[in-house]
């Protein structure tokens, strides 16, 4: 019977695709995180002068793209899942590299708060014994003076004993 030891990663690829911007390159995967970056900014020169700027490496992301609840999504590498991720790499599975702006991502990651919504006023307690319980009679309507809908014109189906019987209404006479 065959065991498996689930500390041990399985190798990575022989070669993935580090991109930036248009440009794409194969490269051997570090198994390091540091690496990667060294590995990155040796390629993509363009990325010393964002770290020259910026005085440091943690600028450097890697994303790649993986399909989430039937969308593809654009995932951060951290450094912390660098090595398992990268084992686990198809050959030739592109790795994106971002240069990250720390305000942009400080305010990405703290969205606003809004207020809670406001509430309509409470209505007095006169206003509130005058709403209609209910949609059948007009409010405010003495039952026996007037009405306001008139006879339906239909009535209800003869009865088939009597064509003299009297049609019945839902609505009151008035």
């Amino acid at each position: 019977m065959a065991t498996f030891n689930r500390s041990s990663l399985p190798h990575p690829p022989e070669v993935i695709i580090y991109q930036y911007g248009d440009r794409l390159v194969y490269v051997k995967p570090a198994m390091e995180y540091e690496e990667a970056i060294d590995l990155a900014l040796q390629e993509f020169p363009i990325l010393k002068s964002f770290e020259a700027i910026k005085e440091s490496r943690a600028h450097i992301a890697f994303y790649t793209m993986n399909t989430m609840h039937g969308r593809r999504e654009n995932i951060c590498i951290s450094k912390s899942a660098w090595r398992p991720c990268v084992s686990r790499m198809l050959r030739g599975e592109i790795v994106n590299i971002v240069v990250v702006d720390p305000k942009k991502e400080a305010a990405a990651s703290s969205p606003q708060v809004e207020p809670p919504p406001q509430y309509l006023e409470v209505p007095e307690v006169s206003a509130a014994r005058q709403t209609r319980k209910s949609r059948s009679t007009p409010p405010h309507s003495n039952r026996g003076v007037s009405c306001s809908r008139p006879h339906s014109p239909a009535g209800s189906a003869k009865s088939s004993d009597s064509s003299s019987t009297r049609r019945r209404s839902w609505f009151r006479r008035c």
